[in-house]
């Protein structure tokens, strides 16, 4: 019984020790550059999650694992306060986008990256505030980053369907990079013929690595 509670006292220990520095190396990039990151925006569209950012270790694992390419153009799906293109601009990435549908999500993104943007003198990264559901895909992203921002299989799979219809007009090695897969984006893409899994991204730095981890598609 001493040796459980021992073993208990250390997983919950291990799990603050986890937390305290992720929370850390998210705080060093908000206040290097005066940002925001705010969770739990009010959802206004039912068919998408709240917003959920992506830890900073993770962020720099993905960068290690050698899944991105420099040359790759990546498009964050639902891109909430930009921590995540702010994040990997940090890194060396320069063809950066996203897409958010959230409107006071959009608004904050905004300013994040134009006080980035002015601090750095990096090239901007550019955002569109509208429905992923509802907007073509442009035809020369080859990397697509979703922090789990849609609710159902049937959201998921109409936005497959998009980027089946992207591929048509130009057809390209693409990657695919699901965030927190869920049931419904993990049944979406076992359904879709032109996407297969590849590899796991996992950071053990974090709480719940095992389901906090990035999925990785290709089309190749």
């Amino acid at each position: 019984m001493f040796d459980i509670k021992l073993a208990k006292y250390f997983e919950r220990k291990s799990e603050h020790l986890k937390e305290k520095y992720c929370r850390k190396l998210l705080y060093r990039l908000v206040q290097k550059y005066d940002l925001e990151e705010i969770v739990n925006i009010p959802n206004e569209n039912k068919h998408y999650n709240p917003y959920q950012g992506t830890t900073m270790p993770l962020i720099k694992t993905l960068a290690e694992s050698g899944v991105l390419d420099r040359e790759d153009h990546i498009l964050d799906v639902g891109c909430g306060t930009g921590i995540f293109l702010i994040a990997l601009s940090e890194l060396g990435y320069r063809n950066l986008s996203g897409i958010e549908v959230n409107q006071n999500s959009y608004a904050l993104c905004q300013t994040n990256l134009k006080k980035y943007a002015e601090k750095t003198k990096t090239t901007k990264i550019s955002i569109l505030c509208c429905d992923a559901i509802e907007t073509p895909i442009s035809d020369d992203v080859t990397c697509f980053y979703l922090a789990n921002p849609f609710y159902d299989k049937e959201t998921y799979t109409k936005w497959l369907n998009n980027l089946s219809t992207s591929l048509e007009r130009n057809p390209r090695p693409i990657k695919l990079l699901i965030y927190f897969p869920t049931v419904a984006s993990t049944d979406a893409l076992r359904a879709c013929a032109s996407m297969k899994f590849s590899t796991s991204i996992i950071c053990k730095q974090q709480v719940c690595w095992r389901c906090m981890r990035i999925d990785v598609y290709t089309n190749n």
